[in-house]
């Protein structure tokens, strides 16, 4: 699990660069019908994914019931610090920017992650 805001942020964006997951609107995770895995997100779904390393405790945060008493604290707390640095920058929630915002793409996900991740280790 990652702890550091800066690394989830990055590791965000990695997984939509390097096209492990694909980029959605509109729902955190999509698992594919036959697939078996994760194989897209929103924005806040990657930050969750990202964090975890784990399909089974990321999807536990769409679905509460996969978990026996939802997403551990700890993981929550890791998770919410890299959302709000995000939401810090764009003064807005990250799920507007995402899914409602005209015109919003991959890349302007992937540009924001890079960005407040940047920011982030210059603020140290």
């Amino acid at each position: 699990m990652r702890t550091d805001p800066a690394e989830i942020l990055e590791a965000a964006a990695d997984l939509y660069e390097s096209e492990q997951i694909e980029w959605c609107k509109g729902a955190f995770f999509n698992d594919g019908t036959n697939v078996g895995g994760i194989v897209s997100a929103c924005a806040w779904g990657a930050l969750i994914l990202a964090t975890t390393e784990d399909e089974k405790v990321a999807m536990s945060f769409a679905d509460p019931c996969m978990h026996d008493q939802g997403p551990p604290r700890d993981v929550m707390d890791n998770i919410l610090a890299a959302r709000s640095a995000v939401e810090d920058k764009i003064a807005q929630s990250i799920v507007y920017f995402n899914d409602y915002r005209l015109g919003t793409t991959k890349q302007d996900v992937i540009d924001l992650f890079r960005e407040t991740a940047k920011d982030l280790r210059n603020q140290r």
